[in-house]
């Protein structure tokens, strides 16, 4: 689908926020499922699931960033654009370490 430079920085903004109150969740959950020896185990594996939803939806918008620059000639040479996209890109990349580092895989 067809997005503009706006739309898709906004979309990249709102799964990064949903992605850190869901990693957030994940550590608490794993806090307590320690505590607990296993409790929260249900809740945790929905809170993964989640997770993997919202790292598959951002990094289909990262691709689409990186469409809209390759396709576009004007916005392929806009330096604030360029950056947008490898801070987007490399925070999805952070979240990617973070979750499997409190996967433990």
């Amino acid at each position: 689908a067809a997005h503009n430079w706006d739309g898709l920085r906004r979309e990249a903004r709102q799964l990064e926020n949903d992605m850190e109150a869901s990693l957030n969740s994940f550590a608490k959950l794993g806090t307590k499922s320690m505590d607990s020896r296993g409790g929260g185990a249900g809740a945790m594996e929905h809170v993964a699931m989640e997770i993997e939803t919202l790292l598959a939806r951002l990094t289909d918008i990262v691709e689409a960033m990186e469409a809209y620059l390759a396709s576009n000639a004007a916005a392929s040479g806009n330096p604030t654009m360029a950056h947008t996209l490898e801070r987007h890109s490399e925070i999805l990349n952070d979240y990617k370490r973070e979750f499997r580092k409190r996967k433990g895989t």
